[in-house]
């Protein structure tokens, strides 16, 4: 019981955080991405899109083809 209390004391602000995020879309000049209600630019980083020029992403092969991800 002592649990689930200490569970819903933690996940109850956890929501309202979440609440509150904004919506992310695409800025007017079609050049970046901005919080919807707000207007603030926003800047994704974290993320790893890196791919070669076949399109195949990093993810896919650099395990097994690190030579390939070293040479670029």
């Amino acid at each position: 019981m002592k649990s689930l209390l200490i569970c819903c004391v933690l996940c109850i602000p956890v929501q309202l955080v979440a609440a509150e995020l904004e919506w992310i879309g695409l800025s007017d000049d079609g050049k970046g991405f901005v919080q919807t209600d707000s207007g603030r630019k926003f800047i994704p980083w974290g993320f790893n899109y890196d791919h070669e020029g076949d399109g195949r992403l990093l993810e896919d092969y650099w395990h097994d083809e690190w030579p390939v991800v070293e040479s670029a």
